[in-house]
């Protein structure tokens, strides 16, 4: 949320990290076997270095009738910080909710996502060990690129037409999200039968959770143990030198245009990106020739 769900300021990542470390202390100690786990880039950057927020992977799957995760979270965040919680704010996003965390003189902003396995929370939003120089970036634009490569990969399902034969109705996709990799449907049929530009996008089919799994759907060629996948799925750089790597033949053209056709010209070349980055550390085979 980069601290601007809540009225905080910006702090030296070694108060993030004594924030950290106090918030997993204190729910541990209401319960030990409690999943919880900082992502993004907390302990990978200098400690003079600054940030604008905390990220924390958590799983918290109590249901109770009338509530949202969220909501239960959040009751749940107060009773056991209460007194260092200055604001929450259940925002708009599915699946995350801010605190505004008072710690000596200062409040940072702590975001907390729901997830249903820190395993999975911890490789999908693995961050680059920026201290070491690993990467010029943090992870957010690995984790978009991620999402891209996913979404465009083929699918062997079919596709549903109008009456013209030519406008799609219904097509298949795979989707990245903060559970895991999945088949949605979506659907272009509005109301009237007639087709929308914006789809209806259902849940179709639940793949996998499982790292490992997952990275064979995108890198078939190459072994899922462990090391690949830690090296890999670390940086924005790897991932992309690594898809090249893989979809190298000419047979793959369409696939590589389109993900790199969506990444340079929404990521890269979006103004309103907080992460601007060089085109020149990522060549286009395809797009740009």
């Amino acid at each position: 949320m980069s601290g601007h769900a809540v009225n905080c300021q910006r702090i030296k990542m070694r108060d993030a990290e004594e924030i950290y470390n106090e918030i997993e202390h204190k729910l541990h100690k209401v319960n030990p076997d409690w999943p919880i786990s900082a992502i993004g880039s907390l302990f990978k950057k200098d400690l003079d270095a600054e940030t604008g927020d905390i990220d924390i992977a958590i799983v918290y799957n109590v249901s109770r009738t009338g509530s949202t995760e969220k909501e239960m979270l959040a009751e749940k965040l107060n009773e056991i910080l209460g007194d260092n919680i200055a604001e929450i704010n259940l925002n708009t996003t599915p699946k995350i909710l801010s605190i505004g965390y008072k710690h000596n003189d200062i409040i940072a902003q702590v975001d907390f996502m729901l997830v249903k396995s820190i395993a999975w929370a911890k490789w999908r939003f693995q961050s680059p060990d920026l201290k070491n120089g690993e990467s010029k970036y943090k992870a957010d634009p690995k984790v978009f690129l991620m999402q891209y490569m996913y979404s465009a990969l083929p699918l062997n399902m079919p596709v549903e037409y109008f009456e013209d034969g030519v406008t799609v109705k219904t097509k298949y996709k795979y989707t990245l999200n903060q559970e895991g990799l999945w088949i949605q449907k979506l659907n272009y049929e509005g109301k009237r039968g007639k087709p929308v530009k914006n789809p209806i996008r259902e849940v179709y089919k639940f793949i996998s959770d499982n790292p490992y799994k997952v990275t064979e759907y995108l890198f078939p060629l190459y072994d899922s143990d462990p090391d690949y996948d830690e090296n890999t799925f670390h940086c924005v750089e790897k991932l992309w030198n690594t898809f090249h790597q893989q979809y190298k033949y000419e047979s793959d053209r369409d696939y590589v245009y389109a993900v790199e056709k969506r990444f340079y010209e929404e990521y890269i070349n979006n103004p309103r990106s907080e992460c601007q980055l060089d085109p020149n550390d990522f060549p286009c085979r395809f797009y740009k020739g």
